[in-house]
């Protein structure tokens, strides 16, 4: 979910067999009812069509959710919420990207060339990137001795996208900072940005108002 561009999905998939073909091929889609796809109109029922930076919700009451990010990003209040102070966001926030690799390990057996079975070795890790425009710096304190009562530097935090077409992305409540970077404030003019990397395992939960069931 860029700042500049469409919000993309990418997924890659992995298979035994490669086979290259000619002739022609019909794809159909009853979804679409013959219509052409369009870019100002929702395909499967939702409002907003393709996602743009416009479409992330942090309204609070939204019927469909709204964003949760870690209170440790700069901006962020403490439940979770980018709060909207005098038409302008608390968090100016300008990307945003979830990434996950199922890493499906190959069974072998005699008698056989290719795997007969395909296995995602779990724990599976999933990785949440933030990145915002700073005004105040990243805002993280870490120590020796822990900045918690527990002594520790890294506290779980609930991270919820939501799409005004009503994909939600849950990544659970259990997310923590793994790094974060800042960069910029040149002499030149560059604009100060801070990217929060923040990971957890297992949890990547997306839905969608029309998912089947």
């Amino acid at each position: 979910m860029p700042v500049d561009g469409n919000c993309t999905e990418s997924v890659t998939l992995v298979g035994n067999n490669k086979a290259w073909r000619s002739g022609g091929f019909l794809i159909t889609n009853n979804l679409l009812a013959g219509k052409p796809p369009n870019a100002d109109e929702p395909w499967f029922g939702g409002s907003g069509g393709v996602q743009r930076r416009e479409n992330v919700i942090f309204d609070t009451g939204n019927a469909n959710g709204y964003t949760k990010l870690p209170s440790e990003v700069e901006g962020i209040s403490e439940s979770g919420t980018n709060n909207l102070v005098d038409d302008v966001y608390t968090a100016h926030v300008a990307n945003l990207s979830v990434s996950v690799d199922l890493g499906r390990e190959a069974l072998n057996e005699l008698g056989r060339r290719g795997p007969y079975f395909r296995y995602v070795n779990f724990p599976v890790e999933v990785t949440t990137e933030i990145e915002t425009i700073s005004a105040e710096g990243d805002q993280i304190d870490a120590t020796e001795e822990g900045t918690g009562d527990d002594g520790n530097n890294l506290t779980a935090h609930e991270i919820i996208i939501v799409l005004q077409d009503s994909t939600k992305i849950d990544l659970g409540s259990q997310n923590k900072l793994a790094n974060v970077t800042y960069g910029g404030a040149d002499a030149g003019g560059g604009n100060a940005a801070v990217t929060y990397t923040y990971t957890t395992f297992n949890d990547f939960d997306v839905t969608h108002a029309n998912d089947p069931g």
